[in-house]
């Protein structure tokens, strides 16, 4: 089966639907594992740490490549930069946390193989902006608590 070389996706609405959705996993304002509050954008690193904040990302359980989970909220998590770090250099560590932390992943990771068992289904533009729209409005409704 020969595949096109070209983008199913455009860099740019996949980049909608990934601040959307980052915007979105980031909105409890706490990191999932060591619980560092979000930072309040242009604080000096002593403050950050008198504070005990950090800056939040969403990190993904299962590579970003994977367009079919990419945007599974299962599939994310609300680190702050060092806890990110951690996941991805102690993979085994991060396994054990997850099993602990996380019950719900493993049940989803189940049905999603059970969905995909063949080749990787392409997303289409228009399934992924569907995917920003949905999450730029979830945004809006919960507003006070989206982080920058």
């Amino acid at each position: 089966m020969a595949y096109s070389k070209e983008p199913t996706v455009t860099k740019k609405t996949r980049g909608r639907a990934d601040r959307e959705f980052s915007k979105w996993i980031r909105r409890g304002g706490v990191c999932e594992r060591c619980g560092k509050l979000n930072h309040e954008p242009k604080t000096t690193r002593a403050e950050k740490d008198a504070a005990g904040t950090a800056q939040l990302q969403c990190a993904h359980i299962s590579s970003r490549r994977r367009l079919v989970s990419r945007w599974e909220e299962l599939n994310a998590l609300c680190f702050c930069y060092a806890c990110h770090g951690w996941m991805e250099s102690y993979p085994a560590h991060f396994a054990l946390w997850l099993q602990e932390n996380r019950i719900g992943y493993w049940q989803r990771q189940i049905e999603l193989y059970e969905d995909f068992k063949g080749p990787q289904p392409r997303c289409t533009e228009k399934f992924v902006a569907e995917v920003a729209e949905r999450y730029k409005a979830l945004n809006k409704l919960d507003e006070p608590n989206v982080p920058k």
